[in-house]
């Protein structure tokens, strides 16, 4: 964030501290949210006031004319993207020789965040509470899968890094996906230069990670690794060398949920064994086929979105209450924020996923009761007025 750290805020970790703000005409970058390898993501204020989630990326991406060729034509088709389940990205850009994304800014949390906070307090993720989060990632994998352009044709769209760490539950109870396609646009020659592949492992299919060319079903079998997860408190594949990885996706049987939690319900296990199925032709093939087999595995214990909204709002009180401080548009909020953040050490849509710890899905726990109305200060969600275009 440059400069002292505010009096009374917790240590910034250091890849936060040392990253100097973008210098981007229309945006006033107040809080740092995180570092990834490829990019940077920024609170700012645009020129109208208003807020968004800037996203710079990295100069050694940016500078390969092959990646700017390939971000501007992933930009074109993210903005395309309209659906409550996904993310917005508003504008994409060339400035001052930095390539942006500005981006929905979702006040929330992501569901990475959410496992880890809730383990700390001797909770576990209530069946409800994923229910309701994988029904609302589905919903926004269909619409991204199905989504044709301009001139019918499908668009053939693949998110290709589905992570805890890119899926926010926010505030209002509603779960978001994010970067969504920004991926594939940002690796392009950079993972040829390296030699890498593209995706985080642990969650990377089989064929994604053998660097075959990936569909739907790819983004089904992430998020089957991500539900697992959630469910047992434990990773299909652990964090290791990448042959040690590489080995786990491609060889290693993908257990049953109840093999870990055996008070799971008994519906989950062929619904899991499909969409981890080595071999893609043998997953389901649509994410509206697997929120209908998911709804009737555990369906009985749907949660609202009020439900969620409470819990998300109570785990998390302090972020929530630096986003209620930013609704009211105080002359000061931008430096409370930058402040608050740092305190809170608030982690962004970039943080390592945290496994959950196991705890018996029968344990009790009753979200707080809503208060007042959703659409007040306390469910104000995303920034969506106007942005300066040029």
């Amino acid at each position: 964030m440059g400069g002292p750290k505010p009096s009374g805020a917790a240590p910034v970790p250091s890849a936060v501290s040392t990253h100097a703000p973008p210098k981007i005409p229309g945006y006033r970058p107040v809080a740092l949210l995180g570092v990834g390898g490829m990019a940077a993501v920024w609170m700012a204020e645009r020129g109208d006031g208003s807020w968004c989630a800037l996203k710079v990326i990295h100069p050694y991406t940016a500078d390969d004319d092959a990646v700017q060729g390939r971000f501007r034509r992933e930009a074109e088709v993210a903005v395309l993207l309209r659906h409550r389940n996904i993310a917005g990205v508003k504008r994409a850009g060339l400035e001052a020789g930095q390539l942006f994304l500005d981006m929905e800014l979702v006040q929330g949390v992501s569901l990475s965040a959410l496992a880890e906070r809730l383990t700390a307090q001797g909770a576990s993720m209530p069946l409800g509470l994923l229910w309701r989060i994988n029904d609302d990632v589905l919903r926004g994998l269909d619409y991204a899968h199905e989504r044709t352009g301009h001139d019918g044709e499908p668009l053939g769209l693949v998110h290709r890094d589905l992570t805890p760490s890119n899926v926010l539950v926010g505030f209002d109870g509603v779960t978001r996906i994010i970067d969504f396609g920004m991926v594939r646009a940002c690796l392009g020659a950079f993972q040829t230069m390296l030699g890498q592949i593209g995706g985080t492992p642990m969650y990377m299919s089989p064929e994604q990670a053998r660097g075959r060319r990936v569909d739907r079903r790819s983004d089904l079998y992430a998020w089957a690794t991500v539900m697992f997860e959630m469910l047992t408190g434990r990773r299909l594949v652990t964090r290791g060398g990448m042959a040690v990885m590489l080995k786990s996706i491609l060889k290693d049987p993908a257990p049953r949920p109840r093999d870990v939690r055996t008070e799971l319900p008994a519906a989950l296990d062929p619904l899991f064994v499909a969409m981890l199925a080595k071999d893609p032709a043998q997953r389901p093939t649509s994410a509206s086929a697997v929120r209908s087999v998911f709804d009737g595995a555990i369906g009985q214990h749907k949660w609202s979105e009020d439900d969620v909204g409470a819990l998300v709002r109570s785990v998390f009180a302090d972020r929530h209450e630096v986003f209620k401080r930013l609704g009211r548009g105080s002359t000061s909020t931008a430096d409370r924020m930058a402040s608050a953040m740092a305190a809170t050490a608030i982690e962004s849509a970039m943080t390592a996923p945290t496994v959950v710890r196991s705890v018996p899905v029968t344990e009790p726990f009753v979200p707080p009761a809503p208060r007042g109305r959703r659409g007040s200060s306390s469910g104000a969600v995303t920034v969506e007025t106007g942005i300066r275009r040029r």
